[in-house]
């Protein structure tokens, strides 16, 4: 910080414990503070900024400073673009019910919000009413908040909701609106599924970049107020690099010593490069024989993140609100096939080599841990805009949809617990691999559309993790653990 200043940039915070400064200053006062040299140029009709070369630490500080980030405004995330699946509430929704309820097998059917907590056996425990949770979200949020609103006034909630911009509030940023359907999606699954909660924090980022994106999941951790941290935003592994992992390092590990849980999507590219799909068949090359090239998204694959991915879920013939069985999410389309396998950048944590040592001997991390509910077909019902602007029941899909759906979930165990559960992973692990016969494992599909992907099978899997989880079993398991 004193170095800093000297160089004449005022505007710091220290976060992360200490661990991390974070700066606002002119183009001419980093490039003197750090030796680099910054060029802009223009495409799409935006202007980016890039550092030739390496940032410089000084010398007195090469033992304690490992990284320097932001010196550019190109590598980012991204949020699935894939349109909603829209169906007004009318006689099309109730005629699939009906119909679907005629049939003798099990069928996936669109859901009320309400469903959800009795298909994972999470009824039983309470309403989140002393839980506080947050979603981390980007841009403008004005329909967000408003549809999160009609939402509350639906469902008779009365959730306080409060939205903290981690950047300046003039960022250009925040007046995007591309994206409002995902945190639609993301703050009513969520507030819908644990029933209510005490308070629901929207960390709101200026745009996509890995370093606004770790500065939204620092400012949680630092704040230490939301116990459950749900993120539908991902990107490519290789298109992060050491000073941003070790940025999230800091983030992440400050987070499981508050005790908080961070679910993060595992994203919607089944085996295949996150954003790599193509608009049309055949969407991905294949890549039978050729495993070495399967990828998995980032920030998930972090051990210390819960990798959530998606399924298709299956209800009852006579009752869309008892649970049949689940299928991992896979349209056969590009960017709707839920992404699962082993990271190239993280080391398998121990709680994995000690439950599933057979999948992880290559030595590294396996992605998802858990799958819910994220296929349009089983979606569960939300309110969004039409073209015109006009509120709409709509149905979303996704791993960004089964992400808020467990963290909704998590709520309610964590006030049935009365306090903070800790950080799950090892607990999960453990309880999954001893629940023998566990009415939720995912037994069907695959996350490959030319048979070069991972298939579902009895316990874990890289197609969907542990599967979904049965609450009321897990929430006995923690008591008598």
């Amino acid at each position: 910080q004193d170095y800093l200043l000297g160089k004449g940039i005022t505007d710091i915070r220290i976060a992360g414990n200490g661990s991390l400064i974070l700066a606002t200053a002119s183009v001419a006062a980093v490039q003197a503070a750090f030796d680099v040299s910054i060029r802009t140029y223009q495409a799409d009709g935006r202007t980016f900024y890039l550092n030739d070369g390496a940032a410089k630490v000084p010398t007195a500080l090469a033992g304690v400073v490992g990284g320097v980030l932001g010196l550019d405004n190109v590598r980012g995330a991204a949020v699935p673009q894939a349109a909603p699946h829209v169906q007004e509430r009318s006689a099309a929704a109730d005629s699939q019910r009906s119909d679907a309820q005629s049939t003798r097998g099990p069928m996936a059917v669109h859901h009320a919000v309400e469903d959800l907590p009795a298909l994972y056996n999470a009824s039983a425990l309470p309403i989140a009413s002393g839980t506080t949770a947050a979603v981390v979200a980007v841009g403008n949020l004005d329909s967000t908040l408003a549809h999160l609103r009609s939402f509350q006034r639906k469902h008779n909630l009365q959730t306080k909701v409060t939205v903290i911009k981690t950047a300046d509030p003039a960022a250009a940023g925040y007046a995007d609106t591309n994206s409002e359907i995902e945190w639609e999606m993301d703050t009513q699954l969520l507030l819908g599924t644990a029933g209510g909660l005490e308070n629901l924090i929207i960390y709101d980022i200026p745009d996509f970049l890995w370093t606004s994106l770790i500065q939204g999941m620092q400012r949680a951790a630092d704040d230490n107020a939301a116990s459950l941290v749900s993120i539908s935003i991902y990107g490519g592994e290789d298109s992060t690099s050491d000073d941003i992992d070790q940025a999230l390092n800091t983030a992440l590990n400050q987070a499981v010593g508050n005790g908080q849980n961070f679910l993060v999507c595992s994203g919607d590219d089944g085996i295949y490069a996150p954003f790599s799909a193509a608009s049309s068949p055949p969407y991905y090359p294949s890549l039978q024989g050729r495993p070495q090239q399967r990828a998995v998204a980032f920030p998930s694959s972090h051990p210390y993140a819960i990798a959530v991915g998606a399924t298709e879920l299956r209800s009852a013939a006579n009752s869309s609100s008892t649970y049949a069985d689940e299928r991992v999410w896979n349209a056969r389309s590009g960017k709707q096939i839920s992404q699962g396998g082993l990271s190239k950048v993280y080391a398998a944590p121990s709680w994995q080599q000690r439950t599933i040592p057979d999948i992880v001997g290559n030595g590294y991390r396996a992605v998802p841990d858990v799958s819910f509910n994220g296929s349009a077909n089983s979606s569960a019902m939300i309110l969004g805009s039409d073209a015109n602007g006009e509120e709409i029941e709509e149905y979303v899909y996704g791993t960004s949809a089964a992400t808020p759906t467990f963290a909704g979930l998590l709520a309610r165990l964590e006030q049935a617990n009365g306090r903070r559960l800790g950080f799950i992973a090892p607990a999960l692990y453990a309880y999954a691999k001893g629940a023998v016969g566990n009415r939720h494992d995912v037994l069907q599909g695959d996350n490959g559309l030319y048979a070069d992907g991972y298939s579902a099978g009895s316990g874990f899997d890289l197609a969907s993790g542990w599967g979904s989880i049965d609450m009321l079993a897990f929430r006995r398991y923690l008591q008598s653990h």
